[in-house]
């Protein structure tokens, strides 16, 4: 869901857990564990199809990482698509304030003379590190409530002094089909090195497609 877009989902069912890393790499290597990642889409699908959506879903250090707001929003359609009705999504984030006062302060000058960096429109920061351009996105307290609340009627934010922001969202909002389809499309099918695609989604998306059906008739009764 996010790097570009690189993932980190982790959902709990009791005890159980599922986690989805779409970019996952041999160990290593500096090369991606096809396998693997069609193996935790799997392993999420027979979950799915055996318990029924998630009652916690954990987004870590994801949004932070979604380098186009397209991406930004099939993320969030993709976690609240993954949680049941009574369940809750946990997400942390990085936090915008905490870095502008890092910057304008003097810890940043040695930073600063080693990289280029620049804030656009969007509050992703463009920098320069070691010969390779980086995008880290960042939000305020009230541009994450505002962006959650979207997705969920019920945003609880946390950690807003630290480097970091924290939520814990509650009750999905229902979304059209189609916005699911193509959220979950995009999120469980990957667009990696050369064009490819593994094509291995169609089972888990057509899982939770019913679910999302069921579990917004009661949300909406």
């Amino acid at each position: 869901m996010a790097t570009t877009p690189g993932t980190c989902v982790r959902a709990v069912t009791g005890c159980r857990t599922q986690d989805y890393e779409p970019y996952r790499t041999l160990k290593g290597k500096y090369a991606l564990d096809i396998r693997s990642i069609v193996g935790q889409i799997r392993g999420l699908e027979r979950d799915l199809r055996a318990n029924g959506l998630f009652e916690v879903v954990v987004l870590d250090s994801v949004i932070n990482a979604t380098t186009s707001l397209e991406y930004q929003h099939w993320v969030l359609l993709a976690v609240n698509a993954l949680c049941a009705a009574d369940g809750q999504v946990c997400i942390g984030t990085r936090n915008l304030d905490r870095e502008l006062a890092y910057e304008n302060s003097e810890h940043s000058i040695s930073r600063d003379s080693t990289r280029l960096s620049f804030l656009d429109a969007h509050n992703v920061d463009m920098r320069f590190t070691r010969g390779k351009w980086q995008r880290i996105r960042y939000h305020t307290p009230e541009s994450l409530r505002g962006l959650l609340s979207r997705y969920f009627e019920e945003v609880e934010l946390s950690d807003t002094t630290r480097a970091t922001l924290k939520a814990v969202c509650r009750k999905p909002r229902p979304f059209p089909i189609e916005d699911y389809k193509e959220a979950l499309d995009n999120e469980f099918n990957m667009p990696y090195p050369n064009e490819f695609r593994h094509n291995k989604h169609e089972g888990i998306v057509g899982i939770l497609i019913e679910l999302i059906k069921d579990r917004n008739a009661i949300l909406e009764g």
